[in-house]
């Protein structure tokens, strides 16, 4: 659905959907055709790497030097962290929820960057028609929550007496927020189409 109108960094969601779909994929045929529950190393490689896609997206349409020298310094600062995580701290034997808050962490700061940037400009901005604007949103939207929700997970998800109505009300509000997530995609891939100039 992405039009073509879009600008080249926005074409970067290709590959990022491209690995979502791929790991899904395998997290599903890990879980519903082997009957495994540990599909975990998918999602520990394949986050880090939306991760960094993402952060290469917004990096690309930094008008600020300084803003793109910090998230040149967060490229390599995230994947040592995730190699330590995986070696050192939680391991790869569960999913590294730590990986996933410092990402989205990142990607917070990221995204606040790209907003004041974006504040400040002269020009005057058509948000409707502003195809990153609706990525920003959607991964606000997504990555924020699901912080608060991963913060929890180790402490409620391996307790016993909590671990099943956990689960239930994480699978509930991940469902929520794909949702969200990929419709505002949905919306930035042809909101050029739509709002016409």
């Amino acid at each position: 659905m992405l039009h073509p109108a879009n600008d080249r960094a926005a074409r970067l969601l290709i590959p990022i959907l491209g690995v979502t779909v791929t790991a899904e994929s395998l997290g599903f045929y890990y879980r519903v055709v082997l009957h495994r529950t540990s599909n975990h190393m998918i999602y520990n490689f394949s986050v880090p790497i939306i991760i960094l896609l993402f952060l290469l997206l917004f990096r690309s349409k930094m008008q600020w030097q300084e803003n793109r020298k910090l998230i040149n310094w967060m490229f390599p600062a995230y994947v040592l962290f995730v190699v330590s995580d995986l070696i050192w701290i939680q391991g790869s034997e569960r999913f590294a929820t730590y990986n996933y808050i410092v990402g989205s962490l990142a990607l917070v700061i990221t995204l606040s960057l790209y907003f004041l940037e974006l504040i400040k400009k002269k020009e005057y901005v058509f948000l409707s028609a502003e195809t990153l604007f609706w990525i920003a949103a959607a991964i606000l939207l997504l990555y924020l929550p699901k912080v608060v929700l991963y913060s929890l997970f180790e402490y409620l998800a391996y307790k016993n007496a909590l671990s099943k109505r956990f689960g239930e009300t994480f699978q509930l509000v991940n469902r929520i927020l794909s949702v969200i997530f990929f419709g505002l995609l949905a919306y930035a891939s042809i909101c050029r189409l739509i709002y016409r100039k």
